[in-house]
């Protein structure tokens, strides 16, 4: 099976609850095989926003086996908390829970 990839968010800014302006990066979804990946899940208005796009993917966030952040600027890594079972990935090395 090869890698298939899946725009979950369109990049967009939107205003905060405080009227300030937000950018929120494309975020990317890519299954190969058993893994199942997101990239860049930065700043949204609502975490349902993301959490709807994957159940449109008939995923969870807790079928999410790797994050991979393409930099670490705050609107590409801000909601990378709310994958409980993936290793983050990003220009540091590979993060999982125990490290």
């Amino acid at each position: 099976m090869s890698a298939t990839v899946y725009i979950l968010v369109e990049g967009n800014y939107f205003k905060d609850d405080n009227g300030q302006e937000r950018f929120c990066p494309t975020i990317t979804l890519v299954r190969d095989n058993k893994n199942v990946i997101v990239v860049d899940p930065g700043v949204l208005p609502d975490e349902k926003v993301l959490t709807q796009a994957l159940e449109n993917q008939g995923l969870s966030v807790n079928d999410v086996t790797m994050v991979c952040l393409t930099h670490s600027h705050l609107d590409h890594y801000k909601n990378v908390s709310i994958f409980p079972n993936a290793r983050v990935v990003d220009y540091f090395g590979v993060w999982s829970q125990d490290t």
